[in-house]
C-alpha cells in the first residue's frame, strides 16, 4: 500500500494508518510527512492517537579492504551492503520503542585491525606492513540495525560483511556477503568466504572461511558468526599479514573471511535479519554486492552502502583509498 507525498509523487511506502480502538466515526490520524528518520541510536515515542507505524530499516555496510602490493596488479575488495527490513508495527499511544542504528564497518588500516561496526560487526583480525608485498588488510563487518520494545526485539536488518583483497585484477573486486533475511555468503578469493547468517530457530551464524596457501596456516583462523555477532576475519602474519573481512552483524552474524596468501583474502559473510511474529506485512530485501537492499527507496539517503576497496600504486597509476562502510537508517511513518 502506498500514499502520495506532499508534492504529489508516490514514494512507494506500504502504509495506511489504521485507527484502532478509537471512537466510532472518528477520522484516522493522517500520516506524518516527512517521516521521522534515525541515523543514530534513539528512542521513538508514539504520538497520541497513533496505533500503527510503518518501518523501513537498513543495516550498515561493511568496510573496504586494501592491498598495497607494488609488484602486481592488486586491489582491495569493496565491502558489502546492508539489508533492508520493512514492516508495520501495532503500537500504543505513549509507548516508547528503542532504535539501534548500525554503524559502518571500518576500512582496512595499515598496521591495525579494522574494527567492525556497532552492534555486532566482526573485525578483520589484523593487518600489518610487509617489506615484500605491502599491507593487505580486510575491512570490518557492518553493524546491524534493530527496533526493540523493552527487551523484545521486533525487527533486525542485517549488515554487510567487510571486503577482503585480491592479488590480481582477474579476481572479483566486490564482496557478495550482503545482509539479508538470510545473510549472503562472502566472496571467495583463494581463502574460503565467510558464510551468511541464517534466519532460523535456533539462530545459525555463518561458517568461518577456510585458509591456506603459502606460509602455512594463518596465525589466527577466521571465526564463525554467532547470535548478534559477525565472525572475525583470518590473519596470516607469517607471510605477509593478509587478513580476511569481518562478518556482518545481524540476528545471526556472518562468518569471517579466510586467507590464501598466494591469492588474497576473502570477504566476510552478511548478517541475517529478523521479524518478530507480532509485526505485520514484512518484507526483507538483501543487498547486492556493495548496494543495500531497496536502495531506490526515496528515503534511503545513501545509507547502508559498502565501503570502497583501496589499492596501492603497483600497476595502478594512482593509489585509491579504501573507505568505511556507511551506517544504517530507520525511517518511521505514522
Amino acid at each position: 500500500m502506498s500514499f502520495l507525498d506532499v508534492d504529489g509523487t508516490n514514494v512507494g511506502h506500504r502504509f495506511a494508518n489504521l485507527y484502532l480502538g478509537g471512537v466510532a466515526g472518528s477520522p484516522p490520524v493522517p500520516p506524518r510527512i516527512p517521516p521521522e528518520i534515525f541515523d543514530v541510536d534513539g528512542v521513538f515515542s508514539v504520538p497520541d492517537g497513533v496505533t500503527l507505524l510503518n518501518i523501513t530499516a537498513w543495516g550498515a555496510g561493511g568496510g573496504g579492504g586494501y592491498n598495497q602490493a607494488t609488484t602486481r596488479e592488486a586491489r582491495g575488495m569493496v565491502g558489502a551492503g546492508g539489508a533492508c527490513a520493512e514492516c508495520d508495527i501495532v503500537v500504543t499511544p505513549g509507548e516508547s520503542l528503542t532504535i539501534t542504528v548500525g554503524t559502518g564497518g571500518q576500512r582496512s588500516i595499515d598496521g591495525a585491525s579494522a574494527l567492525g561496526g556497532v552492534p555486532g560487526g566482526g573485525a578483520a583480525t589484523g593487518a600489518g606492513d610487509s617489506p615484500n608485498y605491502g599491507f593487505q588488510g580486510g575491512g570490518g563487518g557492518g553493524g546491524y540495525t534493530a527496533i526493540l520494545r523493552g527487551s523484545t526485539v521486533l525487527v533486525v536488518a542485517g549488515a554487510g560483511g567487510g571486503g577482503g583483497n585480491a592479488e590480481s585484477s582477474s579476481y572479483p573486486v566486490y564482496n557478495d556477503g550482503a545482509g539479508g533475511l538470510n545473510g549472503l555468503n562472502g566472496q571467495s578469493v583463494g581463502g574460503g568466504a565467510g558464510g551468511g547468517g541464517a534466519n532460523s530457530s535456533p539462530r545459525s551464524g555463518g561458517i568461518a572461511g577456510s585458509s591456506g596457501g603459502a606460509g602455512g596456516a594463518p596465525t589466527l583462523a577466521a571465526t564463525a558468526g554467532a547470535d548478534d555477532q559477525g565472525g572475525a576475519g583470518a590473519m596470516n602474519q607469517t607471510f605477509n599479514f593478509a587478513s580476511g573481512g569481518g562478518g556482518g552483524g545481524g540476528w545471526a552474524g556472518g562468518g569471517g573471511g579466510g586467507v590464501d596468501t598466494n591469492i588474497g583474502s576473502a570477504g566476510g559473510g552478511g548478517g541475517s535479519g529478523y521479524f518478530d511474529l507480532s509485526v505485520l506485512n514484512v518484507v526483507g530485501t538483501a543487498g547486492l554486492k556493495d548496494v543495500p537492499g531497496n536502495s531506490g527507496d526515496a528515503y534511503n539517503g545513501g545509507r547502508g552502502y559498502g565501503g570502497n576497496g583501496g589499492s596501492g600504486v603497483g600497476f595502478f597509476p594512482v593509489a585509491v583509498a579504501s573507505a568505511d562502510g556507511v551506517g544504517g537508517r530507520v525511517v518511521v511513518f505514522w
